[in-house]
């Protein structure tokens, strides 16, 4: 396993859902190459869904579109990486960071620059991986069966896994595993939206009439709209 997937293995979870909710993300380390494989990690977290972000690997305060980024009122959603504390301070004030150290994943609320600062300093110091919000997410009871999957994976070198993948691809070693999971993972997720819209494919093209595909249309995108919400 990767040492920086070890280090935030107990976010990916709460990765994943941040993501898949197109919501800005900072990812900072002091190393180069642990920013690197953790910002791939990361881009590829939803497959088959392709990210609905800006993506920017190396961010520094050189680039064209910095200010951009660092105004608090860009309408731009961001999956940036970057390993200058100063794009951390400034960006942090509006964007959620993960900042990637050498202990276990922890979640931390947004208090100020000066806060932020004493964090990035105990992270180059291989002080505990942080995700810093500016609103707390919680995870959700329906996502228990992930998470123990999950934990199963993360632990492979110590006792067997109980999820229902097969042992061919259990031999691929733990992070071709946990990829096997997630896409499952996102693909599960996904079913019953794509249930909903075939079903409306296959409605509106027997509708003889325009004024009942428009009712079709709104009625499954109820049904979409209540399985989100569920």
């Amino acid at each position: 396993m990767l040492p920086q997937l070890q280090s935030f293995s107990g976010l990916i979870d709460m990765m994943w859902a941040h993501l898949l909710l197109s919501r800005s993300l900072l990812v900072f380390s002091p190393s180069a190459a642990t920013l690197s494989h953790s910002f791939l990690l990361l881009s590829s977290l939803l497959a088959p869904l392709e990210l609905q972000l800006d993506l920017r690997p190396s961010l520094t305060v050189y680039d064209p579109d910095y200010a951009t980024f660092a105004s608090p009122s860009s309408p731009l959603s961001l999956l940036a990486g970057t390993t200058d504390p100063l794009v951390v301070e400034t960006l942090s004030r509006h964007i959620d960071v993960l900042l990637i150290g050498e202990g276990p994943g922890e979640c931390m609320e947004y208090s100020s620059p000066t806060g932020i600062k004493r964090i990035v300093t105990e992270v180059a110091r291989g002080g505990n991986t942080v995700l810093m919000q500016h609103e707390l997410s919680h995870r959700e009871s329906w996502n228990s069966r992930f998470l123990n999957d999950l934990s199963a994976v993360l632990t492979m070198p110590n006792r067997n896994s109980e999820t229902d993948v097969s042992f061919s691809e259990r031999s691929k070693g733990t992070n071709g595993f946990l990829r096997t999971l997630l896409y499952r993972h996102t693909v599960s997720f996904l079913e019953p939206f794509q249930r909903c819209l075939r079903e409306f494919e296959a409605e509106a093209k027997s509708s003889s009439h325009r004024e009942n595909i428009f009712e079709v249309l709104r009625d499954r995108s109820l049904c979409v709209c209540s399985i989100a919400s569920a």
